[in-house]
C-alpha cells in the first residue's frame, strides 16, 4: 500500500482549509454555497473519469495508491476532485473579495470566445481523439452559455483563477503522471504535453472550475440565499 496520492490530497486541503477563516475572507459563512458548487462539479467529474478510465484513455498505477476503489477508480482520485474543487474556489473568492475592481467584462468575453474559436479548431482537426474532441465540445458549449445566455460577471475572474491554479497544477499532475500514478495513453489525446502533463489536462481544469463556479454563483447570488447570508454576517458585524 502506497500513500503517495493520499499525501498529494491532504496536502492541497491543508492551506486554504486554515485560511478560510481569515477576518476579511471568512470564507466558512460562504461553505454552504460552496458544497453545492463542488458538489455538483465533482459529482459530474468523477463520472467522467470514470468514463474515461473504462475506455482506457488512462490508467491509475496499482502500486501507488492504499488500494480503495470507488467503481475503476482509486479512493483518492474521488478526493483529488473535491480537494482541488475546495483550493481552486477558494482562489476564486479571494479574488472577488481583494481585487472587485478588476471585473472587465469586456476582457472576460473576449476570452471566452478565444476559447470557443480554439476548442472549435481542436474539435474540427481532432474529433477522432476522443477525450480531446470530448473536452472541446463541451467547452464550446458551456462558453456559448455563458457569453449568450448566463452573462455572469465573474467570467474575468474565473479565467484569472484558472491562470493562477494552473501553476499547482503542473506540480501535481506533474508529480502524478511522473511517478507515474496515472499513465495516459497518446492515441486519445493529442500529444502535446507541457512536461509530463497532457495539454487537454489545463482544459479540463478549466472546464471543471466553470461548472463549479457557475453553480457556486447562481445559488449565492439568489435572493434568499443573500438575505440568509446577511443573516450569518449582521450578528458579527455587531459585535
Amino acid at each position: 500500500m502506497h500513500t503517495s496520492f493520499l499525501f498529494i490530497d491532504i496536502l492541497i486541503l491543508l492551506a486554504p482549509i486554515l485560511v478560510s477563516f481569515f477576518i476579511k475572507m471568512q470564507f466558512y459563512r460562504k461553505w454552504k454555497f460552496a458544497i453545492i458548487g463542488i458538489g455538483f462539479a465533482s459529482l459530474l467529474f468523477v463520472i467522467w473519469d470514470m468514463f474515461f478510465t473504462r475506455l482506457g484513455v488512462w490508467t491509475y498505477n496499482p502500486e501507488q495508491n492504499v488500494g480503495l476503489y470507488v467503481y475503476n477508480l482509486p479512493f483518492e482520485d474521488v478526493l483529488f476532485y473535491l480537494v482541488i474543487a475546495y483550493t481552486s474556489l477558494y482562489i476564486y473568492e479571494c479574488l472577488r473579495v481583494f481585487f472587485p475592481e478588476i471585473v472587465h467584462p469586456k476582457l472576460g468575453k473576449l476570452f471566452g470566445w478565444l476559447i470557443v474559436t480554439i476548442c472549435s479548431i481542436t474539435l474540427f482537426n481532432h474529433y477522432d481523439q476522443i477525450f480531446t474532441s470530448v473536452t472541446a465540445l463541451l467547452l464550446i458549449v458551456t462558453y456559448l452559455n455563458h457569453l449568450w445566455v448566463t452573462r455572469g460577471d465573474y467570467l474575468w475572474h474565473l479565467f484569472l483563477a484558472w491562470i493562477i491554479t494552473t501553476i499547482p497544477m503542473m506540480l501535481i499532475y506533474g508529480f502524478l503522471t511522473g511517478i507515474p500514478i496515472l499513465v495516459f495513453e497518446n492515441e486519445y489525446i493529442l500529444g502535446y504535453r507541457l512536461g509530463p502533463i497532457p495539454i487537454e489536462l489545463f482544459f479540463q481544469n478549466l472546464l471543471f472550475l466553470t461548472w463549479m463556479i457557475w453553480i457556486y454563483e447562481r445559488y449565492k447570488q439568489r435572493p434568499a440565499w443573500k438575505s440568509l447570508e446577511n443573516a450569518d454576517i449582521e450578528p458579527a458585524a455587531t459585535q
